[in-house]
C-alpha cells in the first residue's frame, strides 16, 4: 500500500500501433520481418512459369510498416495490364487525383528474361504536408521519384519511390501484381515504409501510409470505372 505523498510507479509502457489508418479496400498490416506476399505463378503463357531473374529494391534493415491492399476489376489480367499503363488512362488519373507527373525516363530493357520496361517519374502532389512533418522533410508537400519495373510476362510491376527531402532517411518501396480472378482479375499490392527520424519517425510513416492507401483507393474507383467502360465497348 502507498503511503500519502509517494510518487505514483510507472505504468507499464504500450507498444505503438503502425497500421495506418483509412477506410475502402482490403488492407492488411504484417507485422515487421515478415515477407510480403509470395510471388503467383500461372500469370504468363501457357505451361508452368518458367525462371526469372527479376528486379528487386534494394533491401535494408529495421523495423518497417507494411500495407497491402487488393482490388478487383471486371476484366481480364492482360486488358487490365495493358489500359492502366496505357498513355490514355495515366494522363485522366493524374489529371483526377490532382498529380504533377514529369517522365523521367522510359526505356525497355532486353535480356534472356524478355523485354522490361523501366520508367522513373517525378511525382508532385497536390495536396499539403502536416506542418511539423514538413519542416524535418524541408518541403510542405511529398514530392519524390517513382521508379518502376515492369514484368508482362507475369503482369507485375516493382516500385520504389526516393523522396525529394531525407532521400536517405525513408524508404519507401513495393510491388503490385494482377492476378485472375472470377469475372476479371484482383490486384494486389503490397507497400513497405521505413522512416529512420528520431522522435517524429513513426508519424511520418503513418502520413505516408495513409496518403498512400488513400491514393490507391481513390485509383482503385477510377481504374474500375475506366475498365468497365472498356468492357462494355468490346462486349
Amino acid at each position: 500500500m502507498r503511503s500519502r505523498g509517494e510518487a505514483p510507479g510507472r505504468g507499464r509502457r504500450v507498444a505503438r500501433g503502425s497500421a495506418a489508418g483509412g477506410t475502402g479496400g482490403d488492407r492488411r498490416s504484417t507485422p515487421p520481418g515478415d515477407a510480403p506476399g509470395q510471388r503467383p505463378g500461372g500469370l504468363g503463357p501457357s505451361g508452368p512459369p518458367r525462371p526469372r531473374s527479376r528486379w528487386s529494391p534494394p533491401p535494408h534493415r529495421g523495423p518497417s510498416m507494411k500495407l497491402e491492399l487488393r482490388h478487383r476489376f471486371p476484366v481480364p489480367p492482360e486488358i487490365a495490364w495493358r489500359e492502366l499503363f496505357g498513355e490514355a488512362y495515366e494522363s485522366a488519373v493524374s489529371e483526377q487525383a490532382k498529380l504533377q507527373r514529369t517522365v523521367l525516363e522510359d526505356r525497355l530493357e532486353t535480356g534472356d528474361v524478355g523485354p522490361r520496361r523501366i520508367r522513373r517519374i517525378h511525382v508532385v502532389p497536390d495536396q499539403r504536408l502536416p506542418a511539423a512533418v514538413a519542416r524535418v522533410i524541408g518541403t510542405d508537400r511529398f514530392s519524390y521519384v517513382l521508379e518502376e519495373h515492369h514484368d508482362r510476362d507475369t503482369h507485375r510491376m516493382d516500385f520504389t519511390v526516393t523522396p525529394d527531402g531525407l532521400a536517405d532517411r525513408v524508404s519507401v518501396r513495393g510491388s503490385w501484381t494482377l492476378r485472375p480472378a472470377p469475372e476479371g482479375c484482383e490486384r494486389h499490392v503490397t507497400i513497405e515504409i521505413q522512416v529512420k527520424v528520431p522522435v517524429i519517425g513513426g508519424r511520418i510513416e503513418q502520413q505516408i501510409a495513409a496518403d498512400l492507401q488513400e491514393s490507391y483507393e481513390s485509383a482503385a474507383h477510377f481504374a474500375r470505372d475506366w475498365l468497365t467502360r472498356v468492357a462494355t465497348e468490346t462486349s
